[in-house]
């Protein structure tokens, strides 16, 4: 079918078109809301700036094709393919991506806001500066969203699910992650530099071998999350919430863990030169051979903490409560 008589048709009123070959047609800027098109083929077709809103896309191939700047608000994208299709500046807002093949897709600078992202295959895509907020990508009966090796940098997630996702080795430098649901997220090898993770939920993370240098986790929870080898340099936990979390081998240099609780914590090799842990809550946490040079632990809380064989030159030890339970002077 041809661009004109689709455009004609569905004018008059007709709006189901479902399972039809659209492939490679030109329908940039056409107006086409709440057209029906699941198990449609629009292969490498051009819907650039096209108004799909509501539309019902499920099941449709759209691998490859142009969708920069179309409006798919509310759209049901669910089971459909857009393997390297350009969704630049894409409004996606409110979207049914339910299961959708989004993998080295261009999504940069779209508008996901609150979309429906479960189980949805984004490995490879292209997501910087992407809004995100409120978006779904938890996991759910076995059904997460994968993101590995996608570039979400400067990306707005901010108060989204990303419960049980892949983001192994994903980029998400300069990203807000403010209040986001990370649990049990995989985030193995992530650029995390400079993100902000302020009250974010980390609660069993695994962030083995990722780079958070100079990030933002204040106040975030994370018990038992996973944190060996990780690049901490710099990073901001003050007030946060980490009980029995791993992190040996782990570089926390100059790192900002005033008023954290990290009680039963595993710090063992870990480097923490001039790293701030004054007021800390660090009861039972084990620094085997930990680099503790220069580190401040002024008024911390050390009971039954095991120091033995840690570096300890230059600590400043003021009115701490040592493992042994005595106040230094």
């Amino acid at each position: 079918m041809k661009a004109n008589e689709l455009i004609e048709r569905y004018a008059a009123g007709e709006t189901d078109f479902g399972g039809i070959n659209l492939s490679s047609i030109n329908l940039a800027g056409a107006d086409l809301i709440g057209i029906i098109l699941n198990r449609a083929n629009l292969q490498r077709a051009n819907l650039l700036f096209a108004y799909l809103n509501r539309a019902n896309l499920m099941e449709a191939n759209l691998a490859g094709t142009n969708l920069s700047g179309v409006n798919l608000n509310q759209a049901d994208l669910s089971f459909a393919n857009l393997h390297t299709a350009n969704l630049h500046g894409a409004i996606l807002q409110r979207a049914i991506l339910f299961n959708t093949n989004l993998s080295l897709a261009n999504l940069l600078d779209a508008n996901l806001m609150s979309a429906d992202l479960r189980g949805a295959d984004i490995s490879g895509a292209n997501l910087a500066g992407a809004c995100l907020r409120g978006a779904n990508l938890r996991k759910e009966k076995r059904l997460c969203a994968n993101l590995k090796d996608a570039i979400l940098s400067k990306a707005d997630l901010e108060g989204t699910n990303l419960g049980g996702a892949n983001l192994a080795r994903v980029d998400l430098s300069g990203a807000n992650l403010k209040e986001a649901n990370l649990r049990q997220v995989k985030l193995l090898g992530a650029n995390l530099t400079e993100a902000n993770l302020e009250g974010a939920l980390l609660t069993e993370v695994n962030l083995i071998g990722a780079t958070l240098k100079g990030a933002n986790l204040s106040k975030v929870k994370m018990a038992r999350a996973k944190l060996m080898q990780a690049d901490l340099t710099g990073v901001n936990l003050e007030g946060a919430v980490m009980p029995r979390v791993k992190l040996s081998e782990a570089n926390l240099s100059e790192a900002n863990l005033s008023h954290a609780s990290i009680n039963a914590a595993d710090f063992s090799r870990a480097n923490l030169s001039r790293a701030n842990l004054s007021e800390a809550e660090l009861i039972e946490v084990y620094f085997a051979r930990a680099n503790l040079t220069a580190a401040n632990f002024s008024k911390a809380n050390l009971t039954r903490a095991e120091l033995i064989s840690a570096n300890i030159m230059n600590v400043n030890w003021h009115e701490a409560t040592m493992p042994d339970g005595s106040i230094h002077q």
